[in-house]
């Protein structure tokens, strides 16, 4: 689960080491290419081209609509060429029959788009349309092969205190104002080459009145999944914290029509497992994970319970509670690390699609209610807006609706 990955809310400041494995595209869509300096920056910007000019720059990824400023000016293509590259091809340009293909120039760093074929001469080559696209972390470089050629700065980047888009070195100066994330995209048109999992996509927020200074001793959390596939893929969870203690999650799986897995895991060293189909690990990592199949049925609510064993003190165990039919079943137990007290007031719930893809285009439609979660003594907590992370940030279709103190999380593919 990507959250318990602190590298997901790393600084851009620290540049990640830069791999040289090319990715290709199985086929050929439309997709904004956002830049993900802009996106730490909380500037979300995506790479647009103009009416009436050649010019690229960074600008905002939604049009503002009427007779010059549209959606089609954001999105782009990849046409596979031979030896491993690609053009870049821009749709408005492309429906108004117009210079299409991103491009460089001959002793200037500045790129624009213009015709996909080279006049020829001496001073303009077919390479300078044809772009490497290179995984660096979870994005890619953009690697002009014309500048590459010529032995000058042959990445694709922006800068911190403009819109411009130039070519430059593929690796930061470092100090205050260059990092390797002006040099990073994203983009469903970018797939990689090779699967990348699990994938979390909408992060839920809550917080409680403030605990008992031991923690509280139970946590419920309400929740609904009203459309899913019914095979396996999505995780809906959400984390719970022990003062001086462990991370964990306690959430559902769709495993087939009307079956699903109650998880109940927590996270770290110095974890016992309990209940005997407990296992010693979480997530491939130290801790303990416990599991039951389960009646899973859409549009049912269910209370997802984390609570302290009564006759031991040290033990905790989860319970899934199908509102509807009333059943109630221990999901497992295990103790947490020595020194671990109750539970804290705060952390965060998430919905994530593990099995491996490589494009964001392939996470299925979902909609979920998650309720408001309820501490000792029917304390009443709050959940925070929900909202999109991670790799697929901006390539999904999201929207949230409060709903009686929770909200309805809705996820569509971005075809």
């Amino acid at each position: 689960m990507n959250f318990k990955n602190a590298a997901l809310f790393a600084s851009v400041m620290i540049p990640p080491m830069v791999s040289n494995h090319a990715i290709s595209a199985d086929n050929v869509t439309y997709s904004t290419i956002i830049s993900k300096y802009k996106e730490d920056a909380g500037k979300r910007k995506c790479l647009r081209t103009f009416s009436n000019n050649s010019s690229v720059s960074m600008g905002d990824c939604t049009a503002l609509g009427g007779s010059t400023d549209y959606t089609s000016m954001r999105q782009w293509e990849i046409v596979q060429q031979s030896g491993g590259f690609f053009l870049l091809r821009n749709k408005y340009k492309r429906d108004a029959n117009k210079g299409q293909c991103l491009r460089t120039f001959n002793g200037r760093d500045d790129v624009g788009v213009g015709d996909c074929n080279a006049l020829g001469g001496a001073t303009d080559y077919n390479s300078m349309r044809l772009w490497k696209i290179v995984e660096n972390g979870n994005y890619v470089q953009l690697q002009n092969k014309y500048t590459q050629d010529a032995v000058k700065p042959n990445c694709l980047r922006t800068f911190n205190n403009n819109d411009s888009v130039q070519m430059g070195s593929c690796r930061a100066q470092g100090g205050a104002s260059d990092y390797t994330s002006m040099r990073q995209w994203m983009s469903d048109v970018f797939p990689f080459g090779r699967p990348w999992a699990p994938t979390g996509i909408v992060r839920i927020p809550y917080s409680l009145p403030e605990a008992p200074k031991s923690g509280f001793e139970r946590l419920s959390f309400p929740m609904r999944i009203d459309h899913s596939p019914e095979e396996r893929g999505y995780y809906y969870a959400m984390q719970y914290r022990f003062i001086n203690g462990n991370l964990g999650y306690i959430g559902l799986q769709p495993r087939g029509k009307n079956t699903g897995l109650a998880i109940f895991s927590v996270f770290g060293n110095g974890v016992t497992p309990i209940a005997a189909h407990c296992t010693g690990s979480a997530d491939g990592g130290a801790g303990s994970s416990c599991s039951k199949t389960i009646d899973l049925v859409f549009g049912h609510t269910y209370n997802l319970t984390v609570k302290r064993d009564e006759e031991n003190a040290k033990v905790w165990r989860g319970y899934v509670e199908d509102t509807v039919t009333g059943d109630i079943s221990e999901i497992g137990a295990w103790q947490p690390r020595d020194g671990s007290q109750g539970i804290n007031n705060s952390e965060a719930g998430f919905v994530e699609y593990y099995p491996p893809i490589n494009a964001c285009s392939k996470i299925p439609d979902t909609k979920v209610f998650f309720g408001a979660p309820e501490a000792d003594s029917g304390i009443s907590g709050t959940l925070r807006k929900p909202n999109v992370y991670g790799r697929c940030e901006g390539l999904v279709e999201f929207a949230t609706e409060e709903n009686n103190g929770g909200w309805d999380v809705t996820l569509r593919r971005i075809n």
